[in-house]
């Protein structure tokens, strides 16, 4: 009698009496039973784990969206608050009757920015980066050199970023003036490189790292590599900002110089005369 029962508690996915009933027979012999009900439930459960998981990783995002957009809107304050503070010196009542210059004004700002934004590393390579620049675009090319190189440094050692792509194309630009065209183009090869890993870059910052990659290789002769990152950047532009943009007209520019310099003169006029035509409306 009690094989029987056994037997007919077996074919009903049912614990049977002749062995131990251990827990995992029992749940064995359970899901066997609500197979259906057990898959559904198994379901809800993962559905319910996968939601939980999406909403703290989401949180996890806003609350880094957060902190990135807090933290540039104190390194914006600071540099502004900064500039501010510096230019006061040309104020009649700070001078007293001397005439400043703005190389001058430049230079002191310059000295202050190591002493007094030690603990800021991001302020400093924002204001390093811009003193740099402002150096670089008056032609003082060995004054801008290390301040160009020290906001490059900071901005790797705080991870990169995407200010990291700007002092990447900032340092090459210089490094080019100086005729430093190897690390000028290793330069900006990373910055290409950068602006593709992040995803999405940015189309106009993207055309200036390909049009100060392509400056470099007409400087160096190397019309054949130049003309399509030129090309590629005038595309990126236009895309951009429309094709009758000053921007558009600046490659158009360069296209034409790099046709002057392959002895395509017919080229050149024509791309001069069409970047003219948008400078002119």
């Amino acid at each position: 009698m009690g094989l029987a029962l056994d037997l007919r508690r077996h074919l009903n996915h049912e614990p049977v009496s002749a062995g131990p009933p251990t827990a995992s027979y029992r749940v064995g012999k359970f899901v066997r039973r609500h197979r259906t009900g057990v898959v559904a439930g198994a379901i809800v459960a993962v559905a319910l784990v996968l939601g939980a998981l999406g909403t703290t990783v989401g949180m996890i995002r806003a609350v880094r969206a957060e902190k990135v957009a807090r933290d540039e809107a104190t390194t914006a304050t600071r540099v502004t608050d900064f500039l501010v503070d510096l230019f006061e010196v040309s104020d009649p009542e700070h001078a007293r009757g001397e005439t400043i210059t703005a190389r001058e004004i430049l230079d002191q700002g310059a000295g202050r920015i190591e002493s007094e934004l030690a603990d800021q590393p991001q302020v400093r390579a924002r204001l390093m980066a811009t003193v740099g620049r402002v150096y670089r675009n008056l032609g003082l090319y060995e004054a801008a050199r290390p301040y160009l190189e020290e906001a490059l440094r900071l901005r790797r050692a705080e991870g990169g970023g995407p200010e990291l792509a700007a002092s990447l194309t900032d340092l090459a630009d210089l490094y080019r003036n100086l005729a430093r065209y190897d690390e000028a183009t290793a330069l900006l090869r990373e910055s290409l490189q950068d602006m593709h890993g992040r995803g999405a870059p940015d189309k106009l910052k993207l055309a200036d790292s390909m049009g100060e990659l392509a400056a470099v290789y007409r400087r160096q002769g190397r019309y054949d590599e130049a003309r399509p990152l030129y090309e590629q950047a005038r595309e990126l532009r236009a895309a951009a900002v429309g094709p009758d943009d000053p921007l558009v007209a600046a490659s158009d520019n360069s296209l034409a110089a790099l046709a002057w310099n392959r002895g395509d003169y017919a080229e050149a006029e024509a791309r001069f005369k069409h970047a003219l035509t948008i400078w002119e409306n």
